[in-house]
């Protein structure tokens, strides 16, 4: 689906996306057109996609939080569906395991975070069991969230 001349194009664009294509050009040892068409390209097929990445601790959301919920078995999509429209989830899945959904959340402190848990998802008809767990570090974090 890509060559190495796109994965390398991927590694400079996630390093600084911002770069226009003279610069990737460049870097890259190729014209400036061949860049802003293989970008079109991968951006027409769904490889890439342009989004706008929140700075949490900027934005004033310091606090972080990885939350386990046991649910019952007919319930995993509908419960999985309605996290991902919650405003403090950044990202559900469902797993395998205990906990059936997984997600990462961003709060603006403990009490935000309470909240969440008590108003937000503890009455939630199919939700078993909820465990939270609070990071105390997201260095390295980017990385992750990063599907290259």
């Amino acid at each position: 689906m890509i060559d190495e001349i796109d994965r390398q194009l991927l590694i400079e664009l996630r390093e600084n996306a911002h770069q226009n294509s003279s610069v990737l050009a460049r870097k890259l040892h190729m014209s400036p057109a061949t860049v802003r068409r293989r970008i079109s390209k991968m951006l027409s097929k769904g490889i890439i996609k342009i989004v706008a990445r929140i700075d949490s601790a900027t934005a004033g959301l310091n606090l972080a939080a990885v939350i386990g919920l046991d649910v019952e078995h007919d319930k995993v999509k509908e419960i999985h569906q309605l996290m991902l429209k919650r405003r403090h989830v950044r990202w559900a899945s469902t797993s395998t395991g205990k906990y059936r959904i997984i997600i990462f959340a961003r709060f603006i402190d403990m009490e935000d975070l309470q909240k969440f848990i008590t108003d937000g998802i503890a009455d939630i008809d199919g939700i078993k069991d909820v465990e939270t767990h609070v990071l105390l570090s997201m260095k390295g974090a980017a990385s992750m969230l990063s599907t290259y």
